[in-house]
């Protein structure tokens, strides 16, 4: 059986609780999660981790099995793209784990359905990468995850961003690739 990851919709902040009932089940799912930095009265500064997409877990499973994970507490639904569950590729999960990495501070830009990021990036921006959208420019990257239909955007150092072949690759991810 081949393995996609899903979506699953949650209670809101729960979705912590259903990763690891997930996860003593032994499927495989993922969160991005971002920092949040917040000073009290006192001038304490907390950290708290939040979700990048409020309600959404990732689960990586077959098709068959899929429908008995909504019998898991605080699911409420699978999220679907048209009439069959929306599939996110494997790819686009890597993408997501490497930029929120690399990336501290980020933010979400949804564009529509309609919407061909390649096509409107290499407008815009004169270039595109091999395996996905992702412009350097105005010390701006853009990083689309079309099944979502949203880009994660962040401010980098200009001289900290260098090319290679086609792709565009900040010199703090290559050294810690390598």
């Amino acid at each position: 059986m081949q393995k996609n990851w899903y979506i699953l919709y949650t209670r809101a902040k729960t979705e912590l609780k259903v990763a690891a009932l997930l996860k003593r089940n032994k499927i495989d799912s993922f969160i991005p999660v971002y920092y949040q930095e917040m000073q009290s009265f006192r001038r304490v500064i907390n950290r708290s981790e939040r979700p990048v997409f409020p309600s959404y877990v990732f689960v990586q499973t077959d098709a068959q099995s899929i429908h008995s994970l909504l019998k898991i507490p605080n699911v409420i639904s699978l999220v679907y793209q048209l009439t069959s569950p929306a599939i996110i590729s494997s790819d686009e999960i890597e993408y997501i784990k490497d930029f929120i990495h690399v990336h501290q501070n980020f933010t979400l830009e949804k564009f529509g359905a309609n919407h061909n990021e390649a096509e409107v990036l290499m407008e815009e921006w004169g270039y595109v990468t091999a395996h996905t959208a992702l412009a350097v420019e105005r010390k701006v990257i853009k990083m689309p995850i079309p099944s979502l239909r949203v880009r994660f955007v962040a401010e980098v150092m200009q001289d900290n961003v260098f090319r290679t072949g086609v792709t565009f690759v900040q010199k703090a991810e290559r050294l810690s690739l390598q």
